[in-house]
């Protein structure tokens, strides 16, 4: 397909195209300008990608070169993909979902597991005690050492989206209150939070926190089970938490509490050495404690990657 290449729009490069056997080194840049594309431009594409912007922006300069086409253009306007990026762009998606299926039909006529997983979760679930994903990797890596892994961190809406675009087999995220129709959400775990104020709030140091205290306080953006439990307990015709800061991922939450201004929950997992050292102060956690669940999520299909399969197996879920 990106044999035929060529680019005569002025402006967008000059294409001989390839000149030589498309290699793994094309199809890791593919990869990497997928994910740009779909994520609006380089910043973005950081998490997913688990490098620098630029990093990013060698490769993607790596591939234009090796294309001979301007892919995309950055400037003050934004991000946006050339005409020639958008032609790549879909041929890419075609031709990496073609050679990852014809890998998983050769990986199925080894006897020895063969192949491999890109898994995906939300940010700071590494010291939760109940997360089994470590475990199961340890498992699948023990007794599979032919099978690569690839660990990336994901907000849970870009590794919906990863997974339906086939550029992540698995992923692990708290449950959310709408799912999409071609992903399988099956229950993995539980992940205990609870609400907490920094050393600077003025319910620091109270002895005893009541509900009036809190209704009119200043909170950080809670989860839909998080902001429901919060409604739940202060009652009183309250029927919306007052929001005055939004944090992306874990690590922003705590920044935020640690201002002194806000209140916000926590993973217990995450609470605690802050906890213990001072910095917060957890708030009634007989009324606010809260149970997230965590789901493990992947597309439904009947040719399913082999590596996959096992991979559930460690993680005692069934495929559907």
């Amino acid at each position: 397909m990106f044999t035929q290449l060529t680019a005569d729009k002025e402006g967008d490069g000059i294409s001989k195209g390839f000149k030589s056997p498309i290699n793994d080194v094309d199809i890791r840049l593919l990869r990497v300008f997928l994910t740009v594309a779909d994520s609006g431009g380089f910043s973005a594409a950081e998490v997913p990608l688990g490098i620098s912007r630029s990093a990013i922006s060698k490769h993607m300069a790596e591939l234009e070169a090796r294309l001979g086409l301007k892919l995309c253009r950055r400037g003050r306007g934004g991000f946006e993909l050339t005409d020639h990026g958008r032609d790549v762009y879909e041929g890419a998606e075609q031709a990496l979902r073609s050679l990852d299926e014809f890998r998983n039909r050769i990986n199925r006529l080894h006897t020895e597991l063969i192949g491999s997983l890109h898994l995906a979760v939300v940010d700071s679930t590494l010291h939760d005690p109940a997360n089994p994903i470590i475990g199961a990797m340890r498992r699948l890596l023990i007794q599979s050492p032919a099978v690569e892994i690839t660990l990336s961190i994901m907000s849970s809406s870009v590794m919906e989206a990863a997974l339906l675009d086939d550029r992540i087999h698995i992923g692990v995220l708290p449950r959310r209150p709408t799912f999409r129709e071609q992903l399988v959400y099956s229950p993995l775990y539980s992940e205990t939070s609870g609400l907490y104020c920094g050393k600077a709030h003025p319910l620091f140091t109270h002895v005893s926190i009541e509900r009036d205290d809190l209704r009119h306080q200043r909170y950080i953006s809670p989860s839909h089970n998080e902001s429901e439990r919060l409604i739940e307990v202060l009652g009183n015709g309250m029927t919306q938490v007052r929001t005055s800061a939004i944090a992306r991922n874990v690590e922003g939450t705590a920044m935020l509490l640690l201002t002194g201004q806000l209140l916000g929950f926590l993973p217990a997992h995450v609470s605690h050495p802050l906890e213990a050292s001072g910095a917060i102060r957890s708030i009634r956690p007989d009324h606010f404690t809260v149970q997230t669940p965590m789901d493990v999520i992947f597309k439904a299909r009947k040719d399913m990657n082999p590596v996959l399969e096992r991979f559930l197996q460690e993680l005692k879920i069934h495929k559907r």
